[in-house]
C-alpha cells in the first residue's frame, strides 16, 4: 500500500503516503485527510470477496460509492454487487445510524459505510 493507493485501487485522501488510512479525529491535520472521501468497510462475505477490510472512494450517493468500489474490487461483482448495486441479501449501514440498500441515498463527505450480509448478527 505505497504511493497513496488502497489495495483494490482506491484512494487515500490528499498527499498521504503512509500504509495506514488516515484517521478522522477532532484534531486531525487536514493536510493528510481529504474530507471528500467516503470510507466503505466490508464484513463477512463482502470482506472475504473483497480481500480487504475497507476501501476509500469519492461519492455523493451510495450508488456512486458502490459503482466506484465495483471498479476497484471486481471480485465483489456477481456475489456482493450486481451492476453497481448491492446484491440481494446485503445491506449498508450509513454511519452506524441507518440501514439501507437504496442507491439514491445521499452521502456527505467523511461518511462511513459498512457493507454486510442482511442476516449478519441476527
Amino acid at each position: 500500500m505505497r504511493g497513496g493507493r488502497a489495495p483494490c485501487g482506491g484512494v487515500w485522501g490528499g498527499p498521504h503516503k503512509s500504509a495506514a488510512a488516515p484517521k478522522v479525529r477532532q484534531d486531525f491535520d487536514t493536510r493528510y485527510y481529504d474530507a471528500r472521501v467516503v470510507v466503505i468497510e466490508f464484513f463477512g462475505v463482502a470482506r472475504l470477496r473483497a480481500g480487504i477490510e475497507q476501501a476509500h472512494v469519492y461519492a455523493n450517493s451510495i450508488g456512486e460509492a458502490l459503482l466506484e468500489v465495483s471498479k476497484q474490487c471486481p471480485a465483489l461483482n456477481g456475489t456482493v454487487l450486481h451492476n453497481g448495486r448491492l446484491a440481494p441479501g446485503f445491506v449498508i449501514a450509513v454511519n452506524g445510524l441507518q440501514i439501507t440498500a437504496d442507491p439514491l441515498t445521499a452521502l456527505r463527505p467523511g461518511d462511513a459505510l459498512v457493507v454486510l450480509s442482511a442476516d449478519a448478527g441476527g
